[in-house]
């Protein structure tokens, strides 16, 4: 049992700041995000503890609670998204766009006007999640995650697009 425990261990530490960055994607702020990633570990660990079992893949069964405790959160609550919460996401950019809080402003309101889902597949391919890995992570049909990729790119370009105007 503490063998299977100490692996979930280690397999949570290295895929802490995918989960938190994917939190974060879907929440919107840090403090959320931290207790949406808890919670999902505090659930898998319970699990293993239950059954002496890991899942197939802890990453994705993570995610996938991250996911749920998101969905049932937004039924009660309204989203706010505050501006400086985005900055690990823009740390790629050159500095002029990371000092610019008008353009950080922007991409926030941009990537919380497509749809949950987009935002979730754009999210996970953010984090160098593969088609199959977002197929497994999200149970989306393999075709159906490249074609809603596709058009969650182009809905997220237009919104910048029209933002950037």
């Amino acid at each position: 049992m503490t063998e299977k425990l100490s692996v979930l261990n280690a397999e949570v530490k290295s895929a802490y700041p995918k989960l938190f960055k994917f939190a974060l994607h879907l929440s919107g702020n840090k403090s959320d995000a931290h207790d949406l990633v808890m919670d999902a570990v505090k659930g898998t660990f319970e699990i293993v503890h239950k059954t002496n079992e890991l899942p197939d893949n802890s990453e994705a069964y993570m995610i996938k609670s991250i996911k749920t405790s998101f969905g049932a959160s937004m039924k009660f609550k309204k989203r706010f998204v505050p501006t400086d919460d985005f900055e690990p996401f823009l740390s790629s950019t050159d500095d002029m766009e990371r000092s610019d809080p008008l353009l950080k402003r922007k991409i926030n309101q941009a990537l919380f006007s497509i749809s949950d889902v987009c935002r979730e597949v754009l999210s996970l391919i953010a984090l160098g999640y593969s088609y199959e890995e977002i197929q497994e992570t999200t149970g989306i049909k393999l075709n159906t995650v490249r074609s809603k990729l596709s058009r969650c790119r182009e809905a997220f370009k237009g919104k910048m697009s029209s933002a950037l105007q």
